[in-house]
């Protein structure tokens, strides 16, 4: 296959919550790894988190992106590494989450895609009464 059939896509969604400026350390935030077979409406759920801050956010990512590599055709695999070990990719991702943004990085592979996401949970009312 060829290289552009590989290719990782990033996405840059805006969120409707807001967060304050450098994000909300009271804010966790949601992972999720799913996989979905293209031409279709199947997904499968890989794996959840619930990270405590934007660094265990974008740790966890990088981690599933490197199990994925074990089970991904060979060129897929690579990116997967690669995107893994981008430490200004990890910083980036880092910072869209901080700003309230979601992060997702999605590998193609065949006829499946393999979306690995971040983004910060709802605010509870729990949490606003502890900001307080």
């Amino acid at each position: 296959m060829s290289t552009t059939e590989h290719a990782p896509v990033r996405h840059r969604a805006p969120w409707g919550a807001t967060l304050l400026a450098g994000g909300d350390p009271l804010r966790p935030y949601r992972c999720e790894a799913v996989a979905y077979q293209a031409g279709t409406n199947r997904e499968w759920l890989l794996g959840r988190y619930a990270a405590p801050n934007t660094g265990r956010a974008v740790g966890w990512l990088r981690h599933r992106a490197v199990r994925f590599a074990v089970q991904l055709g060979p060129g897929t695999a690579w990116i997967a590494r690669e995107w893994a070990r981008d430490r200004s990719e990890a910083a980036w991702a880092a910072r869209l989450l901080a700003e309230g943004e979601p992060y997702s990085f999605t590998l193609p592979d065949g006829d499946v895609l393999y979306r690995l996401t971040a983004r910060p949970a709802p605010a509870t009312a729990l949490s606003r009464r502890a900001a307080r």
